[in-house]
């Protein structure tokens, strides 16, 4: 059994992709090993929290609003000092640590300052580099061909690199439900569906005027924004000064279950990014059947099949609504876009236990 630092810049109950994948691991792998879990502060729960095999520790400043610099300083130094306070007193077997965080770096230094073996990752494109230089021959989970190239591109052996791709977990299909979409109950409604951090890149803002466009050619058009972020307040000014408050929805934080439960319930999941490793809820929409419209960014080229489980998207306004309207046209079209649950699998999420499982075990021991 190895003790594991897990550092997660954020862990529910904050949503997205990041907080969904290190949860379920720690769920998955609490029986086999112990963890430590440092992540954000959440003002609804306690800063210590302890179950069987696992503790987390929510102590880092999370102030969206606050200057980078001083989130950069604020971040790094609380960091620093917790991971260097458990590396010393609870015999760490190996840090495990998210590679795109302010506080990263400062957690890299506190292992390498002792001699803690080091495993980054990397889930999606906005990690610096370098980082995955710091320590001594550290071990790097990629989760996509565009992430292997930017660590080749850093000198990283590829015996060093260890493929952890986006992955469902099991709980997922139980989600696929053909009888729980919005229109199935002869009504007119078209539902669409964003699940992500509210970031400019991701698109958002391209969506949200996609729809707006759209309101006079697909009556009772509805959007719902599952997600926080530092785009938020843009965003919903954006919807209020235009008063599209009675078609676009922003629902904020939501468990994991409850998005996957929206997308199912939804005609459509539309992901507008311009950068991605997955995106995870592209994978998640694809189990339970939802169409896709979504940029062909991350492995989006790779499981979105056009005319089938979706559309990929040209990542602008007229892009999207073109795109959109093909899905709403074609819901009468006999084995198009219809939306049927395949059930379908993209990946298995055993394979991701067993991989991260034998990593903590093969470089603990280093």
């Amino acid at each position: 059994m190895t003790h594991v630092l897990l550092f997660a810049p954020l862990y529910p109950p904050y949503s997205g992709g990041s907080p969904t994948y290190f949860s379920n691991l720690v769920d998955s792998l609490s029986s086999e090993h112990t963890f430590s879990i440092v992540t954000a502060y959440h003002s609804d729960e306690p800063i210590v929290e302890g179950s069987d095999g696992y503790v987390i520790y929510r102590v880092i400043p999370f102030y969206q609003s606050l200057p980078a610099p001083v989130r950069l300083l604020l971040e790094s130094l609380t960091a620093f000092v917790v991971s260097l306070y458990l590396m010393l007193s609870r015999s760490i077997g190996v840090a495990h640590i998210h590679a795109t965080s302010y506080a990263s770096p400062a957690i890299a230094v506190a292992a390498s300052a002792t001699d803690t073996p080091v495993i980054y990752d990397c889930r999606d494109l906005s990690f610096p580099p370098w980082i995955v230089n710091i320590g001594t021959q550290p071990l790097v989970f990629s989760c996509a061909p565009n992430v292997d190239n930017i660590l080749g591109q850093e000198g990283v052996p590829e015996d060093r690199i260890v493929r952890v791709p986006i992955t469902n977990p099991e709980y997922v299909s139980e989600y696929a439900d053909n009888d729980a979409k919005t229109s199935s109950d002869g009504s007119s409604s078209f539902t669409i569906v964003y699940v992500g951090n509210l970031r400019e890149f991701k698109g958002v803002g391209i969506l949200i005027k996609a729809v707006e466009d759209l309101i006079q050619e697909i009556d009772g058009i509805q959007l719902r924004v599952i997600g926080n972020g530092p785009h938020r307040s843009t965003l919903q000014e954006y919807v209020d000064e235009a008063g599209l408050g009675e078609h676009i929805d922003f629902a904020g934080e939501r468990d994991h279950r409850e998005a996957l439960q929206c997308i199912s319930r939804s005609d459509v999941l539309v992901h507008p990014s311009d950068r991605e490793t997955g995106p995870r809820s592209v994978t998640e929409a694809i189990e339970l059947g939802t169409t896709v419209v979504a940029t062909p960014v991350g492995i989006v080229p790779e499981i979105v099949e056009e005319g089938a489980n979706g559309v990929i998207a040209e990542r602008s306004v007229d892009g999207i609504k073109e795109s959109l309207m093909t899905v709403y046209a074609g819901r009468e079209r006999s084995g198009f876009l219809t939306g049927e649950r395949s059930g379908e699998r993209v990946y298995d999420w055993e394979t991701v236990e067993k991989t991260v499982s034998e990593s903590y075990y093969s470089h603990s021991d280093r």
